[in-house]
């Protein structure tokens, strides 16, 4: 069941050129694959959810869910044929707060991406799995 959620943004505050670990950009491509186009994933360390699209990242306070505090625009690989590269962005923030805790950002991001890989993983190992149990003769 889809769902459609409407996100607003006011004047951008700044502009900074950051970029993100390979790690994280293999991560996202495999997020990627798994999922529509558009993702939400909750961060819990810092109280976010960010709404991914392959050319953009908007990371939304998890209790003010209409307002995007910040944002990763431009998303582009140094070289997009090699799956481990750093992954280059442009780090636009719309209030204080938002560049005040943007370092904590990417390992928070990266921490939630791979936690829902795993679970995707465990949830795919273990659906349609049946667990079959054999007698084993006396004596062993």
């Amino acid at each position: 069941m889809y769902q459609q959620h409407n996100y607003y943004r006011g004047e951008a505050l700044g502009r900074e050129k950051r970029t993100l670990p390979a790690d994280t950009h293999h991560d996202l491509i495999r997020l990627h694959r798994q999922k529509d186009s558009k993702l939400l994933l909750p961060i819990p360390k810092l109280n976010y959810l960010a709404v991914i699209q392959r050319d953009e990242i908007c990371f939304v306070d998890l209790h003010m869910r209409q307002v995007i505090e910040f944002a990763w625009q431009g998303l582009r690989a140094e070289n997009p044929d090699h799956l481990f590269t750093p992954l280059h962005y442009e780090f636009c923030w719309y209030n204080s707060v938002a560049h005040e805790i943007m370092d904590d950002v990417p390992d928070a991001f990266a921490t939630a991406i791979s936690r829902r890989l795993a679970r995707s993983r465990q949830t795919a190992s273990t659906s349609g799995s049946v667990l079959l149990s054999f007698p084993t003769p006396a004596g062993e």
